[in-house]
């Protein structure tokens, strides 16, 4: 319960910045109007804020280091939930960038994305912050816990309509060593005419998004409300259904789209087949495909790097792809792990 007392304060430190809070009973019962709606056009356009506070429209800078890692548990938008975003509240996302990107803890925070969707021209008061994992308050299911980073407020101006990837990085990047939380606060109400929507895809996963617009309310699970947090839902609530024992505004149809790049360690010593660049346990075509999106499609990180440095020169590049074409398909001499030891 510490966590969470924590994180309250937290929480009306920044409002003290914003907007004060609005009721519980108001913001539940304008949620329950909130309708779904099916994205037809899933074209996004970055708006990328530097640290200081600098906005440009357009594709987000690559990480300078060779390990890079979107964190990120959503596959992409699919629905847009209308009359959602009120304002003045946070959005939560779950992070174990390790499991999804492979090599070790720890992982750097470069920067937080958002996908959002909206209808005209807008201009949104934003913060983001980082936070340990909670696994006590409720058991099973991973929560927001202490505070490891808050971000100053910030502006950001939405120029037109559309589906929009709201990068921020940080100021300082955040190196954690375990699964964490990202937070993205709304300090500005949303005006209706915004359209402003929020972003899911279609899998409903328990544990993984969270909501929350009222301390004494506490965490809403979008995808899951009633199965994993009924013990702190309140029965007094306008979205709480006496009759049928539900949650009447919230569980949709997916995972929200706000997620983290940044950079994963090198697992140590970790070459067990040479060539296995998808670290599937074997060498195969699929190894080649793998080494092809990864050099030019930006496709994900090896977990392994040595077992996709196949010339053993300690870099992995076209040149290892060659090798390998050739040793699948011309029957030349295999490759060898690689020599940094990673």
């Amino acid at each position: 319960m510490q966590s969470f007392n924590n994180y309250q304060f937290v929480k009306r430190a920044i409002l003290i910045f914003a907007l004060a809070l609005c009721a519980t009973s108001t913001e539940a019962a304008q949620k329950q109007n909130a309708t779904i709606r099916r994205i037809t056009n899933p074209s996004v356009t970055s708006i990328n804020i530097a640290p200081d506070g600098s906005q440009t429209i357009g594709a987000p800078s690559d990480l300078a280091t060779a390990i890079q890692c979107v964190s990120r548990h959503d596959s992409g938008a699919v629905w847009a939930i209308d009359n959602w975003i009120l304002g003045n509240e946070l959005y939560k996302s779950y992070q174990d960038p390790v499991a999804l990107c492979g090599g070790a803890y720890p992982y750097t925070v470069e920067a937080v994305h958002f996908v959002l969707q909206i209808a005209a021209p807008a201009t949104l008061t934003i913060a983001i912050d980082i936070e340990e994992v909670d696994l006590n308050f409720l058991p099973g299911c991973p929560v927001p816990g202490n505070m490891l980073y808050l971000g100053a407020l910030t502006d950001i101006v939405f120029p037109t309509g559309g589906l929009y990837d709201v990068t921020i990085s940080l100021d300082t990047p955040q190196v954690v060593d375990a699964p964490f939380f990202i937070g993205f606060f709304f300090a500005t109400i949303s005006d209706p005419a915004w359209g402003l929507s929020l972003v899911t895809d279609s899998f409903q996963v328990p544990c993984v998004s969270y909501n929350i617009w009222d301390t004494t309310l506490g965490y809403v699970d979008i995808g899951d409300n009633l199965s994993v947090h009924q013990s702190i839902y309140p029965t007094t609530d306008p979205c709480y259904n006496s009759t049928t024992n539900s949650a009447t505004c919230f569980g949709f149809d997916g995972r929200i789209l706000l997620f983290t790049s940044g950079t994963v360690s090198e697992l140590v010593g970790c070459c067990q087949v040479a060539g296995d660049a998808n670290h599937d346990g074997s060498q195969n075509i699929a190894d080649i495909t793998f080494m092809i999106e990864r050099l030019f499609s930006g496709g994900p990180a090896p977990a392994c790097l040595d077992e996709s440095d196949v010339n053993a020169d300690g870099a992995t590049n076209i040149t290892d792809l060659t090798l390998m074409i050739a040793h699948i398909f011309q029957g030349q001499t295999g490759p060898i792990c690689g020599t940094t030891g990673n």
